[in-house]
C-alpha cells in the first residue's frame, strides 16, 4: 500500500529540530546523472562512518512513496509549496522538489527554481534543475540565468539554456547562445566559464562583445568584473566609432590646407593584433593596449606596430614601441621608429630609437625623400615635424646633411639648419640654410654658399 504523509515541515522543524534530508531520484527518466544503483544497495549492506555534510529542507507540504528506481527499491520524498533546499550555505528553493534517500544525494527542482550564494553574491534561476549533493553540483535548464553583483554594485545578467554550477569549486559553466548582460557592455558567445572566487568570465570560440560605440572580438576572451580588465587573444579585433571636429579645406587662396569646424563626423576605426588588454585604474581611466601585430586603421591614418596603448581621455594619448610605422594621410608622411609617446592635449609626438620620416607623392605615394635623424617631434598646432640630431635627407639625386631640420606641413617643405650641407655627384655645397620641397624635388641654398 502506498502510504503518503502531509506534514508543515515549520511545525516539525520546531518540535524535532534539523531534519536530514531525503535523497532525491525523479520518477522520470532524467539525463543528468541517475543515481547509480550500486550506491543505493550499498547504502543499505554497508554503514559509512564517515561524517556526513547535514542537509536541510522545508517547505508547505510533503509526500512520501516508495519507488523502485533501477530495480532498488528507495524512498522518494516530495515537497511542494515554496519548497527549498540547503547545500553549505548554498539555498536552493523551487515550486516542488523531489528528494530521493534520507541522505539527499539527488533533489529535482521543477518550478521557478532559485539558487542563492549570499557569499558570492550569486543568484541563479531556471525553469527546472537537477541537484547532486555527492559532486556538489546544480543543473539548471529552460533558459536559466546567473546574476552577480560587482564592488561597484553593478548588476551582471549570464543566460544560456544550459547552466551547470560546481558548488564545491565555485565555478559555473555556461553552454550554447550565451548572453551577457551589463550596464557598460554586451557579450554574445558559445560557451563560458564564471569563476566566482576571482570574478573571472571566460569565454572561447570568437565572443562578440559590444560596448558603447565599440565592438571587440577574439578567439579568447577573459574579464574580471571587480577590476574591469578584459584580456582577449588571439585574431583580436577592435571596431570603434567616435564622433571627431569635421576638417574642410579653405579656399585656395588661403594657406591653409584644412581646418577645424564645429560639425562633428562619424569616425571609424579598426584597431588589431593578437593581443588587446582593455583596463581600467583606480580613478576611472581607460586603457587600450593591443601587443603583436598590432595596427590601426582611421580615415586619416595607418598606424602599425608590435605594441600600441591608448590611454587617457577619450584614449587619445598613445605609446609605441618597435617596428613603428605611422602614415599620415592628410599630410602624406610615413614616421617610423622603435619608441613612440603622443599627448593629445598638448599636440606633441616624439619618436626616438631608429628614426625614419619618408615623404610620399600625394597621387601616388611614391617615397620622394627619405629622413633619418637621432630623435623627431611633431607639434600638431605649428603643424611642423622637427628632426633633431645627425640629421640626413635623400632625394631622388641628393643627399643633404644638418643638425636639425623641420619640415612644414602646409607649406610642404623642408629647412635644414645647422652646418647644413648638399652632395650631389660627388660634389659638396655648404650653405648658411638649406631649403628643401620634397614633393618637387627642389633644393634652395642661401645664406652664404661654399663649395668644396
Amino acid at each position: 500500500m502506498k502510504n503518503t504523509l502531509i506534514v508543515f515541515f515549520y511545525l516539525a522543524t520546531s518540535l524535532v529540530g534539523v531534519i536530514r534530508p531525503p535523497l532525491l531520484i525523479s520518477p522520470l527518466k532524467i539525463d543528468e546523472g541517475a543515481i547509480s544503483p550500486v550506491i543505493l544497495s550499498k547504502e543499505k549492506k554497508k554503514k559509512d562512518d564517515t561524517p556526513k555534510e547535514p542537509t536541510n529542507w522545508g517547505g508547505n507540504e510533503l509526500s512520501q512513496e516508495e519507488k523502485e528506481i533501477e530495480g532498488i527499491k528507495a524512498k522518494v520524498y516530495s515537497l511542494k509549496g515554496g519548497a527549498w533546499l540547503m547545500h553549505k550555505k548554498v539555498k536552493l528553493s523551487a515550486y516542488s522538489i523531489e528528494i530521493i534517500g534520507q541522505d539527499a544525494l539527488k533533489g529535482f527542482l521543477k518550478g521557478k527554481v532559485k539558487v542563492e550564494d549570499t557569499e558570492h553574491n550569486i543568484t541563479l534561476t531556471g525553469a527546472n534543475g537537477v541537484y547532486d549533493k555527492l559532486a556538489e553540483t546544480i543543473v539548471l535548464k529552460g533558459r536559466p540565468t546567473l546574476t552577480y553583483i560587482d564592488k561597484n554594485k553593478k548588476k551582471t545578467k549570464i543566460s544560456s539554456p544550459y547552466i551547470k554550477r560546481y558548488m564545491g569549486e565555485s565555478k559555473t559553466i555556461l553552454e550554447k547562445e550565451v548572453l551577457v548582460e551589463n550596464p557598460d557592455y554586451t557579450i554574445f558567445g558559445d560557451s563560458a566559464i564564471y569563476y566566482e572566487n576571482e570574478k573571472v568570465l571566460e569565454l572561447d570560440n570568437y565572443p562578440f562583445i559590444f560596448g558603447e560605440e565599440s565592438f571587440l572580438t577574439g578567439k579568447k576572451a577573459t574579464y574580471n568584473s571587480e577590476d574591469k580588465k578584459a584580456i582577449l587573444e588571439e585574431e583580436t579585433l577592435l571596431f570603434r566609432l567616435s564622433m571627431e571636429n569635421e576638417k574642410k579645406k579653405k579656399d585656395k587662396t588661403s594657406v591653409d590646407k584644412k581646418e577645424n569646424t564645429n560639425e562633428k563626423v562619424r569616425i571609424i576605426s579598426l584597431f588589431s593584433g593578437d593581443k588587446l588588454i582593455y583596463d581600467t585604474n583606480s580613478e576611472g581611466e581607460k586603457t587600450i593596449g593591443m601587443y603583436g601585430n598590432a595596427h590601426l586603421v582611421r580615415p586619416d591614418l595607418i598606424f602599425d606596430a608590435n605594441y600600441i596603448k591608448a590611454f587617457g581621455e577619450n584614449s587619445k594619448n598613445i605609446e609605441a614601441k618597435d617596428s613603428i610605422q605611422f602614415l599620415d594621410l592628410e599630410n602624406h608622411v610615413k614616421l617610423m621608429g622603435n619608441t613612440l609617446e603622443h599627448n593629445e592635449e598638448n599636440g606633441y609626438t616624439h619618436i626616438t630609437d631608429d628614426t625614419k620620416v619618408e615623404f610620399l607623392n600625394k597621387d601616388n605615394s611614391k617615397v620622394q625623400a627619405t629622413m633619418t635623424a637621432m630623435e623627431i617631434e611633431r607639434f600638431n598646432e605649428k603643424k611642423e615635424i622637427v628632426a633633431r640630431g645627425d640629421v640626413k635627407v635623400k632625394t631622388e639625386n641628393s643627399t643633404l646633411y644638418g643638425e636639425y631640420a623641420t619640415y612644414y606641413e602646409e607649406k610642404e617643405n623642408m629647412v635644414l639648419e645647422g652646418n647644413p650641407r648638399m652632395t650631389k655627384d660627388k660634389n659638396t655645397v655648404r650653405s648658411g640654410k638649406i631649403i628643401l620641397y620634397p614633393s618637387k624635388n627642389r633644393v634652395l641654398l642661401t645664406d652664404g654658399i661654399k663649395s668644396n
